[in-house]
């Protein structure tokens, strides 16, 4: 008999009785960023949520479009992974050189004896040695903790495993035209999900990953629950800052076509549960570290550079550098301009920022896909010559784009922004940041 949590399901949270029955005999499904977030996490927490995954046997599923989209990305969270720990290293490495550097000041200004001054310098030395082995240890690179990378990767030795006919089918080349143009029109009259992803240089990866999802249901006949990281509103229901499960129209979509309920969980959601319901015993720290994986996941390069701009300083000092509402406003028109898809970009570009603002320097990194049909440079320096150079060329002392394509040299001195443009290829290692700074303090000092 049918009460309000039942008739409603979609307005309620799922009771103890549906929560034990999706972990027991549900499908449970794997977003591709459950799986890229993988790379992120230490090698412990990694087992542990393996683990999990393991013991939910047949239950366990991925779509097609999950496994295309982690095929993809795998080398990029890889590279991201790795570039974390290069730039921890970088700044360390600065960090030593300029306290080296204080004692040596304080040293001569006290007229200190070597003695003292080497025993110092021994501690310091010391003490960045053992933070620097401490992190070394868990680096991607020691084999001992299940090492990570593009040559030996363990993470993807387990997953084959693990995924193991567990994998959808494609999309019929019958389907295809007919998935991507309801996509499409579910993206212009704001119909989850996907609808967030319009303007990207694919909007239809969502909707494909739905349809998928919703087939396999409509085909097993039990409860779903799909685990994702990805948290934008196109997904999930807010209400007064709260986020309260799925958008009811997924709800309700779910049960009309396949007849079974449907959940979402975020991975500490649903390792969470997993300790309830499963018995798995997933730590604290795991639970957590999947917590600060959503938190922390890179943005794409439009919400990125709009995340920046807002928490950028901009004061009296500066000059104003940015009217940001209006600057976010560009970047966001120009992304929409370029035949190009725009990829995430490295981690480590906080240190750049702060030097290029307090030097009057607007920096704008672009990533794109190199597979690309179109090379982007030239319609890249172009666009930011039209949608900058009146605007800011009395605010800014120059520009400098941060990317990770060839733009020719002839590019340059065809299109010039305010005199002063720079392109530089940077991926977010440390010997490439010394580059851009290099190039920052060049154009400060103009």
């Amino acid at each position: 008999m049918a009460n309000l949590t039942t008739e409603y399901g979609a307005y309620y949270p799922p009771g103890e009785d549906l929560l034990k029955h999706v972990f027991d005999n549900g499908l449970i499904v794997l977003d591709a960023n459950v799986l890229l977030n993988l790379y992120r996490y230490l090698p412990s927490s990694r087992d542990e949520l393996l683990k999990v995954l393991e013991r939910l046997n047949d239950n366990l599923w991925v779509p097609h479009q999950v496994g295309l989209e982690f095929s993809r990305r795998r080398l990029a969270a890889i590279r991201d992974h790795q570039s974390a720990f290069e730039t921890l290293d970088a700044r360390l490495e600065g960090s030593l050189e300029a306290a080296k550097s204080e004692i040596n000041a304080f040293a001569n200004r006290i007229s200190l004896d070597g003695s003292t001054r080497t025993a110092i310098t021994k501690l310091l030395n010391d003490a960045y040695g053992a933070v620097r082995s401490a992190i070394g240890k868990i680096s991607p690179n020691d084999q001992e903790s299940g090492g990570v990378g593009i040559d030996v990767d363990s993470v993807i030795n387990r997953l084959n495993k693990l995924l193991q006919d567990r994998i959808g089918p494609s999309l019929s080349k019958d389907e295809v035209e007919k998935v991507k143009a309801e996509a499409n029109r579910r993206a212009e009259h704001g119909i989850p999900p996907g609808y967030k992803d319009k303007g990207k240089g694919d909007p239809t990866g969502d909707y494909i990953l739905w349809y998928q999802i919703l087939a396999e249901a409509a085909h097993r006949k039990v409860a779903v629950l799909l685990v994702t990281d990805d948290v934008k509103e196109d997904w999930w229901r807010r209400e007064q800052g709260r986020t309260l499960g799925p958008r009811p129209e997924l709800y309700e979509e779910m049960k009309e076509k396949a007849g079974v309920p449907f959940l979402l969980m975020t991975t500490s959601g649903f390792l969470r549960n997993a300790n309830k319901y499963l018995d798995a015993r997933v730590s604290t720290q795991t639970i957590e570290a999947a917590q600060e994986a959503v938190e922390n996941t890179h943005q794409s390069v439009s919400d990125e550079i709009e995340s920046m701009l807002e928490t950028m300083e901009v004061n009296s000092s500066s000059r104003g550098i940015l009217r940001q509402a209006s600057y976010r406003k560009s970047v966001r028109d120009l992304l929409r301009e370029l035949p190009v898809k725009v990829e995430e970009a490295p981690g480590g570009l906080d240190v750049i920022l702060t030097l290029a603002n307090e030097r009057r320097i607007l920096v704008i990194p672009l990533y794109f896909n190199k597979v690309s049909r179109e090379a982007p440079g030239p319609r890249l320096i172009s666009a930011i010559d039209r949608r900058f150079s009146q605007k800011y060329s009395e605010e800014i002392a120059g520009v400098v784009v941060v990317t990770n394509i060839d733009i020719p040299e002839p590019v340059l001195t065809r299109y010039g922004l305010f005199g002063s443009i720079e392109v530089v290829k940077w991926d977010g290692n440390s010997k490439e940041t010394v580059s851009v700074i290099e190039t920052l303090g060049r154009i400060g000092s103009e």
